[in-house]
């Protein structure tokens, strides 16, 4: 694939990470939870009763430091080398986040995500994340109350228990060819 296809990565990792919860939680004695992506707010308009839910949510996205010079290659500029920050929240089947069965849902995300260590790519690597050459690698972070607090901030302005992790490193190339000398009656510009 191409290389430009890295643009879509963050997208795709998101992706991953909601499928990894899903097909983990096959092992967990509580039913299986919706997973939602976006803001940790209750849904608008939602029964009484739903089902239990997780909610993953990107709050924020950094250079990795230590990745910032690295190139892919010799006369190739450096990549985007991307961190991934997310938070992981839970609902009961009454849309609280901070109830005893909510709690139970939020333990239990949080132990599949602490086995992910690396992140495996079901059926093979999809194509926005097959030029990585790096292992995506998810780490469960420390985030405090009052980041948290900040975070919430929107329309409901509630603090919701919810446990942090990020991933990385996310590739994302530009698209252009590199500087070096190309070999002369080969069109560069379509995929072979």
């Amino acid at each position: 694939m191409s290389i430009s296809m890295t643009g879509r990565a963050i997208g795709a990792v998101t992706e991953i990470i909601r499928n990894n919860l899903l097909n983990l939680w096959q092992s967990s004695i509580l039913p299986p939870p919706d997973v939602t992506i976006g803001r940790p707010e209750t849904s608008p308009g939602a029964p009484p009763i739903q089902p239990p839910r997780l909610n993953l949510f990107l709050y924020e996205l950094k250079l990795d430091p230590f990745l910032r010079n690295i190139s892919l290659g010799p006369a190739r500029p450096p990549p985007l080398w991307i961190v991934a920050k997310y938070l992981l929240t839970s609902f009961d089947s009454h849309g609280e986040s901070d109830t005893a069965e909510a709690l139970r849902y939020l333990g239990e995300g949080m132990r599949i995500l602490a086995s992910l260590n690396t992140i495996p790519i079901e059926n093979g690597p999809l194509p926005e994340l097959e030029e990585n050459p790096e292992l995506l690698r998810l780490t469960i972070e420390d985030v405090g109350v009052e980041q948290l607090s900040h975070i919430m901030q929107g329309p409901d302005q509630r603090y919701r228990s919810s446990a942090g992790f990020e991933v990385r490193p996310i590739l994302i190339a530009p698209s252009g060819l590199p500087a070096y000398s190309l070999l002369v009656g080969i069109d560069y510009t379509k995929d072979p």
